[in-house]
């Protein structure tokens, strides 16, 4: 036997500690709200990527940035447990780029008092800085019926508000989207009209005992792999790594895609790099903490294998016989629908594909794709523009500017909300 080298030592037991912190964060996160503090969670998230950005005694600079990127999934997990998806896409950051923590000092310690605050006033704060998922200001707050964003300034109040520089450009930003989430609706600097359409219900959720009970299976199969079928044509894998080859394990379990008309597969495990804000990473799934580990570390993996054309349909609705009809395109599979002889309408991939990204069974994302066009057929039928009628209620949405003096700056009057931002702090 051949001893490792001395050089090989420090970046395994790095690895081993970097597990050890994303395990029991991990497993305190899946406690929360129930259990624990969000406010001390995300204090111990917090600590812990910023000890990720100190350079380490062997320097594994690459491996020290992914702990840091899984550390802000994690902190993804949080965003998903309180904010609506619509919410969460209106304010995902323009480029994905986490910030270093500690180049912030004292500015990031005044965004930390400043949530500690707001907590106390009965607003449940996540630090964007901690997600991947959030990019417009520094907290943002929800009581579960109602969100606040704050942008956090870690010096006094200005006299007069300027209208040029980096301030302003986030001034701006936040308006825009206060005024799309508060009427769903908003027409940008090009002119497009960008509206969020009230499609009748809401989008279909997985059976997430179900999928636990998958991962069990695959946790507990010789072959280590576990399948999950939704119906012909439409299937959800987890698989783990054995001695086998990966051909001997998946031969005996894995659907032939040549029987399929528009096969599509999505490794879900790609979600831990860039999750959405409908689909997010596996790890932070609402289920058993020692599974969502597994998944993180990618010791277990889900793929869905799926004919996409198992979203066609035909129905009559008001006497009209209306096709939806699936297609693959560069950009992803659209589905297309209306009545026969007619010029079709879309529904776009990023509506498509939610069936595919996340474990639910694409009959039932036919049956709400089917429910939405007879909604839709209703508003052309009549004559009614959907962009009109069929608008999204607003949610209660705010955003404001906080300084060290207590003070507030805000687009809308925040004095509904009953909270006085008043943040001790120490600007000697």
């Amino acid at each position: 036997m051949v001893a490792p080298s001395i050089g090989a030592l420090p970046s395994a037991f790095m690895l081993d500690q970097h597990e050890s912190i994303r395990r029991r964060l991990l497993t305190e996160l899946s406690q929360l709200p129930a259990q624990g503090n969000v406010m001390d969670w995300q204090g111990s998230l917090a600590a812990a990527i910023i000890a990720a950005e100190a350079a380490g005694v062997d320097d594994d600079r690459e491996e020290r940035k992914y702990h840091r990127h899984l550390l802000r999934v994690l902190g993804d997990g949080l965003v998903h447990n309180l904010i609506p998806p619509h919410t969460i896409r209106a304010l995902e950051p323009q480029v994905r780029r986490p910030p270093s923590l500690s180049a912030q000092h004292e500015d990031f310690e005044f965004v930390m008092e400043t949530a500690a605050t707001v907590y106390s006033y009965g607003l449940v704060p996540i630090v964007a800085d901690l997600t991947t998922l959030l990019g417009t200001g520094d907290l943002v707050c929800t009581d579960g019926r109602q969100i606040v964003v704050f942008e956090c300034k870690n010096r006094l109040a200005p006299t007069l508000v300027s209208g040029s520089g980096r301030v302003a450009r986030q001034r701006e930003r936040g308006e825009r989207i206060e005024r799309y989430l508060s009427t769903s609706s908003l027409r940008d600097e090009n002119g497009v009209l960008r509206v969020a359409l009230n499609m009748g219900g809401e989008h279909p959720q997985p059976n997430w005992p179900e999928v636990e009970a998958l991962l069990r299976r695959c946790q507990s199969a010789p072959s280590g792999v576990g399948l999950l079928t939704f119906a012909r044509g439409d299937y959800l894998l987890a698989t783990r790594p054995t001695d086998a080859s990966v051909a001997e394990q998946l031969d005996p379990v894995m659907p032939s895609a040549e029987s399929m008309t528009l096969p599509a597969a999505a490794h879900y495990a790609s979600l831990i790099d860039a999750a959405t804000h409908d689909s997010p990473a596996p790890c932070n799934y609402p289920i058993s903490a020692d599974l969502r580990v597994e998944l993180l570390e990618r010791r277990i993996l889900l793929t869905r294998v799926a004919d996409m054309s198992l979203l066609d349909a035909q129905f009559e609705h008001e006497g009209v016989e209306i096709h939806l009809v699936t297609e693959r395109r560069r950009e992803g599979f659209t589905v297309g629908y209306g009545a026969e002889g007619q010029g079709d309408s879309e529904f776009l991939p990023s509506l498509v594909e939610y069936g595919l990204w996340n474990p639910i069974a694409l009959s039932e994302m036919r049956e709400f794709l089917i429910a939405s066009a007879r909604l839709m057929a209703g508003y052309h039928r009549g004559g009614i523009d959907p962009t009109v009628a069929a608008l999204a209620s607003g949610d209660r949405f705010s955003y404001a500017t906080v300084y060290t003096d207590g003070s507030m700056t805000s687009i809308n009057n925040l004095r509904d909300l009953g909270v006085r931002m008043d943040v001790p702090h120490d600007n000697s």
